[in-house]
């Protein structure tokens, strides 16, 4: 049976490597998920207030780190996608909107005293028929 320790873990862990994704190059972005999802939507929904509960809790994640948190997503909620997918590559490639979030994601993982590196996404995907 998982505790709520360990689901608070879980959902840490999650939030530290989806700003790990949110932070990252769109290279990396790229690589990071699988060829046939919608990049930017794996990359705005990255981070999930919903799932911070137990992690705040816990003691995981200060009120002020939340808060943090919140402001990054308040700033992922705001962007507007353009409806050609091509652009929104172009977008997310170098569109000030994306290099203002991963400015922000950056600044949470070190208020948190996480390091930057590549993300480790531990999604499993499922390709739809």
């Amino acid at each position: 049976m998982t505790t709520d320790r360990e689901i608070a873990n879980y959902w840490y862990n999650e939030l530290i490597e989806g700003l790990r994704l949110i932070s990252s190059d769109f290279e990396v972005q790229e690589k990071s998920l699988p060829d046939f999802v919608h990049l930017p939507d794996e990359v705005l929904n990255a981070v999930s207030l919903d799932t911070l509960g137990l992690v705040v809790e816990f003691g995981l994640l200060s009120k002020e780190e939340f808060a943090q948190v919140t402001l990054l997503d308040n700033a992922l909620e705001s962007i507007t996608l353009p409806l050609d997918y091509e652009e929104m590559i172009q977008q997310m490639k170098s569109g000030d909107d994306f290099k203002h979030l991963r400015k922000l994601a950056r600044k949470v993982l070190d208020s948190l005293g996480q390091p930057y590196k590549e993300p480790s996404i531990s999604a499993t995907y499922i390709k739809g028929s």
